[in-house]
C-alpha cells in the first residue's frame, strides 16, 4: 500500500512522460471517442469538465465536441474553504491563471450543480471500480458528496488500476464510470 502523497508525485511524473509518447495520441483519441460514444453524454444538455494543463488529457477537444453538438460546457473556479463552482463556457467568459497556474474563471455566469447533467471527474489515479485520487484538496470529493447527475473519468493506461494501491477513505467519493484504453478496461461501470 502507498501512501496517496507518494503515490500523487508518482503518478505526475509518470503522466508528464507518457503524454510525450506516440500512445498517447492513440490513447486519448481512442477515450474521446469512447466518450463521445457514452448513452451519458450523448443525452446530456450541460457537461462539466477541467481546462487542462500540462501532464494532463487534454479537455480542449472534449470542450469542443461537447459545443458542436450544441451541449453547454461548464468549467470550475476554486474558491475559499475548498469550495468550486462552475462557470458556462460561452462569450461572458474570462479566464484567469491562478497562482497555482491553473486556468480558471474569473467572470462570468454561474451554473448550479442541479444544472449539471454529467461531470467529466479529473484525477491521477482510477480504479475499475471509480475509486480515485485527485490532486489532494478534496474539491471534487467535496463537491460530489451531494451530486445527483452522472460523473465519468478518462483514464489513460499509467492512471488505471485494477484495485487501489493506495488507502480509500470514506471521505473519497467514487465516479459512475471510468473509460480507459487499458487492456481488460473498456467502459466499467460502477452502480
Amino acid at each position: 500500500m502507498v501512501n496517496k502523497k507518494e503515490l500523487r508525485k508518482n503518478q505526475e511524473d509518470k503522466l508528464a512522460n507518457y503524454f510525450q509518447t506516440a500512445d498517447a495520441i492513440l490513447d486519448t483519441l481512442n477515450l474521446y471517442q469512447q466518450l463521445r460514444s457514452l448513452p451519458v453524454f450523448q443525452t446530456a444538455n450541460v457537461i462539466a469538465t477541467t481546462m487542462s494543463m500540462p501532464g494532463e488529457l487534454d479537455t480542449l477537444p472534449i470542450i469542443n465536441m461537447a459545443q458542436l453538438l450544441g451541449k453547454q460546457v461548464v468549467i470550475p473556479k476554486t474558491l475559499p474553504q475548498l469550495q468550486m463552482e462552475f462557470y458556462q463556457v460561452d462569450n461572458k467568459l474570462t479566464l484567469e491563471k491562478t497562482k497555482f497556474g491553473v486556468v480558471e474563471p474569473k467572470t462570468g455566469t454561474v451554473v448550479t450543480k442541479a444544472q449539471i447533467d454529467l461531470m467529466i471527474v479529473p484525477g491521477l489515479a482510477f480504479t475499475q471500480t471509480g475509486v480515485r485520487v485527485g490532486f489532494g484538496a478534496g474539491f471534487y470529493d467535496r463537491y460530489l458528496s451531494d451530486y445527483q447527475g452522472n460523473t465519468v473519468s478518462l483514464a489513460v493506461p499509467p492512471q488505471y488500476f485494477d484495485q487501489p494501491i493506495w488507502p480509500v477513505e470514506d471521505f473519497d467519493v467514487k465516479v459512475d464510470q471510468v473509460l480507459t484504453t487499458s487492456p481488460g478496461g473498456a467502459v466499467i461501470e460502477d452502480n
